[in-house]
């Protein structure tokens, strides 16, 4: 009877469970680590710490504009430098050019003395070795050779047949005015070798 009047059996508690998955205050990830809420907030305030910000896009311009102006001080800085460095370059090339240009005045003003020097040194050594000769007739209406005269002439004062010996820098008939007399003009001239005039004279 007590089937019939008993109070009825209630479910089980297998079947008063639900169909769902036990709440816990952590759940669990597939590799088995649990992950709590204060996890899950931390992580999202480090993400909202790394996201930009308004006053990051306000200070963004900010630093390039310091970081730029920084580089453009240091472009400016060794601009300075360079400029310094050429000026000295200049300041050099313009007193090495006035000392070429000395030096050049110095050799021109130095090749002039020695080329008159060397004239004067000819001159006096062609007046050394002058010969002056009077009283030799002018040839008339013809050119004369003035040098064969004079190889004829030494050849019999030296008493010697060989007229190659004689070697002139020149011989010429004095330039002056013909005499009214008809005196002919004399004939200078200067022999190569001084020991040679020195024999003649």
């Amino acid at each position: 009877m007590d089937e019939f009047l008993g109070t009825p059996a209630g479910p089980s508690h297998e079947a008063l469970m639900p169909n769902m998955a036990p709440t816990s205050p952590a759940s669990t990830c597939s590799g088995g680590e649990y992950v709590t809420l204060a996890d899950i907030g931390a992580e999202l305030r480090r993400k909202t710490t790394l996201m930009v910000t308004k006053d990051n896009l306000h200070q963004a311009p900010n630093n390039q504009h310091a970081a730029l102006k920084l580089e453009v001080a240091g472009l400016k800085a060794d601009f300075v430098v360079h400029e310094t460095r050429i000026a000295s370059v200049e300041q050099l090339t313009d007193a090495m050019e006035k000392q070429a240009k000395v030096s050049d005045t110095a050799i021109q003003r130095q090749g002039d003395l020695l080329l008159a020097m060397r004239r004067q040194l000819e001159d006096n050594r062609g007046r050394h070795n002058n010969i002056r000769i009077r009283g030799i007739p002018e040839a008339e209406g013809t050119w004369e050779n003035v040098t064969e005269t004079l190889t004829q002439l030494f050849c019999i004062i030296l008493r010697e047949d060989a007229p190659d010996h004689f070697r002139f820098e020149r011989a010429h008939r004095a330039l002056r005015p013909l005499s009214v007399d008809s005196v002919p003009q004399d004939i200078i001239c200067c022999l190569h070798s001084f020991p040679l005039k020195e024999q003649i004279m």
